[in-house]
């Protein structure tokens, strides 16, 4: 698509592009499913932010920004989607990362020390045993800490070359191989989750070449096509007539994970200031129809180009589209148009 000129968007635009009353920056909601229930101070005593907190803009007041419905070009975060196994026969050795350092997972600590003994391990990093056959699981993002790489590095990858991209990846791998440390090992941790995460590790019967680690992040969005027509949250939460050129249905809510973790002050709370994620959005929608123009390059640009998996929809339109068997639909979509397109007119 990017090779053969077409247009696209990268990141979260603003409210006023397409009258879209989700786009751009997000409130403070607290606390939230993927946000802190506690209050966790982001700053040292002397006035530095701890590590995996990213400095906001800030007003002449010296408060945060939050600039709602303004569209900064944020993704929403990558990871490494795990898979891990609590059967030793099964298991890979986690060794301690060379050069780990636990200060980077203050916040973690922090709020750990606030909500340790409340709150189960499964919570922290989505350990479910027997979710997958052969004592496995495969590890998404849940909570406030999590998985999810929140500094916004991600924002490298749509445009960066390959070793930019290789240098992303590794990035996310350390992150992972140390958070999973620092939980099972790690100061302030309590007890009972560094007990439980720590009969957990990487399969020896996964992603074998790479010792148990994926091959590839979790890239929950990256470019997105402006084509024929753009599918925004309008088409989704108040979906009209079916068009005549419905390449297929998408029905999964609106689920657009983390985009940062930041801080804000909380006038609530005289005002404090505390650590925050910000852009989670979660929308329930009805089934939509999804035209074939959204997967057809603008005919002024290119004119031989189908694009189902980077197809042509708003930052919020797309956290419904993202999911596999709507994109998986679109593949199939694509496919027969195109075998429609090549098949030789008949004779008359």
């Amino acid at each position: 698509m990017a090779a053969a000129g077409a247009s696209y968007r990268v990141g979260r635009e603003a409210r006023s592009l397409h009258g879209e009353q989700w786009a751009g920056r997000q409130p403070a909601y607290r606390p939230g499913y993927h946000n802190f229930e506690a209050l966790v101070s982001p700053f040292y005593d002397d006035g530095d932010l701890v590590p995996e907190v990213r400095p906001p803009r800030l007003d002449e007041r010296g408060w945060p920004e939050e600039a709602l419905g303004e569209g900064d070009g944020g993704l929403q975060a990558y990871q490494l989607r795990l898979c891990l196994t609590d059967d030793p026969a099964n298991q890979l050795p986690l060794e301690e990362p060379p050069g780990f350092d636990p200060g980077r997972f203050e916040v973690l600590r922090r709020y750990l020390g606030l909500v340790g003994e409340r709150v189960a391990a499964g919570r922290l990093i989505g350990l479910v045993h027997g979710l997958l056959p052969g004592g496995k699981c495969d590890v998404n993002s849940i909570g406030p800490f999590s998985l999810n790489v929140l500094d916004g590095s991600n924002r490298d990858y749509p445009e960066g070359d390959g070793d930019r991209r290789t240098a992303l990846y590794e990035q996310h791998r350390r992150y992972s191989h140390e958070l999973l440390w620092f939980l099972g090992h790690g100061p302030g941790v309590p007890g009972h989750v560094r007990e439980e995460v720590s009969r957990w590790s990487l399969c020896a019967d996964e992603f074998v070449a790479n010792r148990g680690w994926p091959y590839r992040r979790y890239v929950r969005e990256a470019r997105r096509l402006v084509g024929c027509h753009v599918l925004t949250e309008h088409d989704l939460l108040h979906p009209g007539p079916a068009p005549e050129d419905v390449a297929a249905y998408g029905s999964y809510n609106i689920d657009i994970r983390e985009v940062e973790r930041t801080w804000r002050y909380l006038p609530e709370y005289s005002p404090q200031p505390a650590v925050f994620n910000e852009g989670y959005l979660s929308l329930p929608v009805t089934p939509y129809p999804v035209p074939l123009g959204c997967l057809r390059p603008r005919a002024e640009e290119v004119d031989n180009l189908l694009v189902p998996v980077c197809c042509s929809a708003s930052q919020v339109a797309y956290g419904s589209l993202r999911t596999e068997p709507t994109l998986m639909a679109l593949g199939e979509a694509a496919g027969r148009e195109a075998a429609r397109r090549l098949r030789p007119s008949p004779r008359v």
